[in-house]
């Protein structure tokens, strides 16, 4: 079985109005705290209600709950093969006592956080999960 349950911070975020299927989906990254001074990084895409959910409700800083399956994605950068663990993101959710949508939206010129943060440009379109 291939689950995942995900607990961290949206770092940035790219919204598409469709690929090849005609389908809403979002690429996100999404900082997981492992300690002192330790972050990873996790590649995630959202297809459909759950990218809809996530760009109506969503914005960088939000802590925010993932819940979906494990995806390897395989890619050539530099004519190196390269590869990087990602999810398909099933649902998303608030998690209670973090900051709303509202209050990072009010302390958004405080971007000192945000600025170490990965962008989702940097990912290699042949990353990307379809």
């Amino acid at each position: 079985m291939n689950n995942t349950q995900l607990v961290g911070v949206l770092g940035s975020i790219k919204f598409n109005e469709s690929n090849n299927d005609k389908k809403a989906f979002v690429n996100f990254s999404l900082a997981i705290n492992k300690g002192k001074d330790q972050t990873d990084w996790i590649w995630v895409t959202a297809f459909d209600k759950t990218a809809e959910f996530i760009g109506n409700n969503f914005v960088v800083g939000m802590t925010m709950e993932v819940n979906g399956s494990l995806k390897v994605n395989s890619f050539t950068k530099d004519g190196k093969e390269q590869s990087r663990l990602g999810v398909i993101a099933n649902s998303v959710g608030f998690i209670p006592g973090t900051k709303s949508k509202k209050m990072v939206l009010e302390n958004k010129n405080d971007s000192s956080a945000l600025e170490s943060m990965p962008h989702i440009e940097d990912m290699p379109a042949e990353n990307l999960p379809f």
